[in-house]
């Protein structure tokens, strides 16, 4: 109850925000290129041939964590945009994703296991033509 308090304050919608190229994953990622699509999603490659792209993923409402029987479940909705090294608008999609695991403390040193992880997909908006989730089963 106090970790769902604590996120409905803190983490409302928006307060999430990842963006990509970042530290992590860099500009020249294949995966931040059109080309990386052209036979998974075709739609894109072929509006914005050869074109760097940007994600960005954002939360729409607090996570909810519950703690059963040794597991630890987080359930957070979120929206994946995907636009234009130009911030030329593409694609939204609303994600529900949860993840299981199990975390345990030894002294000060948390450590966790994920067990499983799952998540639904829903195209919001398309500038590239009606996309059918199962496109998007491969590349997600």
């Amino acid at each position: 109850y106090s970790l769902n308090t604590a996120a409905y304050i803190a983490l409302g919608p928006g307060k999430i925000r990842e963006s990509v190229p970042n530290a992590q994953i860099k500009a020249d990622n294949e995966i931040l290129n059109t080309l990386f699509y052209k036979t998974s999603l075709p739609q894109l490659y072929n509006a914005h041939p050869d074109t760097p792209l940007k994600f960005t993923l954002v939360n729409t409402r607090f996570p909810s964590i519950e703690f059963n029987t040794g597991h630890v479940i987080l359930d957070m909705p979120l929206t994946l945009s995907l636009v234009t090294d130009t911030d030329s608008d593409i694609l939204d999609l609303e994600m529900q994703m949860t993840v299981q695991g199990s975390v345990s403390r030894n002294n000060n040193v948390i450590t966790g296991t994920v067990s499983s992880a799952a998540h639904t997909t829903t195209v919001k908006s398309s500038q590239i033509g009606n996309i059918d989730i199962a496109q998007l089963s491969g590349v997600l």
